[in-house]
């Protein structure tokens, strides 16, 4: 079995974009002032392929991402090849809202270097409860 880069996982409450309750499992990192995100889906359901957008949105807005300066990653875990990442090319609008994005998974040898630098060097930025579960909006 090949090793899980990113084993502890926070799970979030999001809404897809037919504004059903989602649930997305992150970690946020730090490194030298740039964000990083990495986004997977929780064991129950795949909802992030079909949902991408309208995720990634509320979640720069929950978490108040800086998106300049945010990359946002998707982690996917197999036993057999270990962690393998993705990375969402973001077109964002001036009101933070993406107008259009691409997605590309990534050559571990060649491009995983930057996001081996956020795990290595760069420090877990936690995520409160309340931003998980989006209890701010309820108050």
């Amino acid at each position: 079995m090949k090793p899980n880069l990113l084993p502890t996982l926070s799970t979030v409450e999001l809404h897809d974009k037919a504004g059903l309750p989602v649930q997305l499992q992150i970690r946020l990192y730090e490194y030298q002032g740039k964000y990083a995100l990495f986004m997977s889906d929780a064991p129950a359901a795949a909802v992030l392929a079909r949902n991408a957008a309208t995720l990634i949105n509320q979640l720069a807005n929950r978490l108040e991402l800086p998106v300049a300066d945010t990359q946002f990653f998707r982690h996917i875990y197999l036993p057999h090849q270990g962690s393998v990442f993705g990375s969402f090319q973001l077109d964002w609008r001036p009101n933070n809202i993406i107008g259009h994005y691409t997605f590309a998974m990534m050559t571990p040898q060649l491009e995983d270097l930057g996001i081996r630098r956020f795990l290595s060097e760069g420090r877990h930025v936690p995520v409160s409860y309340a931003k998980l579960r989006n209890l701010a909006s309820a108050v």
